[in-house]
């Protein structure tokens, strides 16, 4: 047999094998919604003992065959629940929405590998979505409450809490394009993490070259930014500036 050949079925083997692991994995680990009773969704991330163990994005890394550089996705991770049917399509278990079962919130679940030679490598990654992002899973009456505790999380003690409340107001309002109420969070007396929470989402949408044009109208307000006192949110509002140039 050619070393081609003996290559060419070692990968399809292992392609399989990893399909059919992380199908399995998919099934077990993250099952369809089994709770009856709807999420509390009042409930802060601080609040919520399982969003709180999660960062806004989470990730895991596995090399077949490297077990000392395995990195895992945290333990609360597996207890999210699937918005959405994954059964019988391929893709959708590599790339799917799941939901806290306690507070609501929601979660773009993906899923990637790379066969090498010296070992496949399996790469996971759980990144919190805004109301806004995941609106097609939300009615219209729970997505005004949700958008109402987000004002209130604006003033919230916990830092991730007031960080995401920012981001899902932005979220919202960009999706608008209602950038004058967008202003408002962005005035020299705003709480730095609420700041912090906006500047970061315009620079991931400016990532995925989502409503840059609106970002742009907000130019004035992320240069006098730059001269705030805070260095990182300085550094932010650069990085935001640059991009929409």
């Amino acid at each position: 047999m050619s070393s081609t050949l003996m290559w060419i079925k070692l990968f399809k083997r292992n392609t399989v094998r990893r399909c059919l692991i992380h199908s399995l994995r998919c099934l077990i680990l993250f099952p369809m919604s089994k709770t009856d009773s709807r999420p509390n969704y009042e409930l802060s991330l601080a609040d919520c003992e399982i969003c709180c163990e999660l960062s806004g994005v989470e990730t895991s890394f596995s090399k077949y065959g490297w077990p000392d550089s395995d990195q895992s996705m945290d333990p609360a991770a597996s207890r999210l629940e699937l918005a959405e049917s994954i059964e019988g399509d391929y893709r959708k278990e590599n790339h799917h929405v799941k939901r806290c079962p306690l507070c609501g919130t929601y979660y773009q679940y993906d899923y990637s590998y790379e066969y090498l030679v010296n070992g496949s490598e399996d790469e996971e990654e759980l990144t919190r979505l805004t109301p806004t992002q995941a609106r097609r899973f939300i009615e219209d009456e729970t997505y005004d409450l949700l958008l109402q505790k987000m004002e209130r999380n604006l003033n919230h003690d916990d830092i991730p809490t007031r960080r995401y409340a920012a981001r899902s107001l932005a979220s919202h309002y960009l999706e608008l394009g209602d950038m004058t109420k967008v202003r408002t969070y962005l005035t020299p007396d705003t709480d730095n993490e609420v700041l912090r929470g906006i500047l970061y989402f315009f620079w991931n949408c400016e990532d995925d070259h989502y409503k840059v044009a609106e970002i742009a109208q907000l130019k004035d307000v992320l240069k006098k930014l730059r001269g705030h006192a805070d260095e990182n949110i300085a550094a932010i509002s650069g990085y935001v500036l640059k991009g929409i140039k």
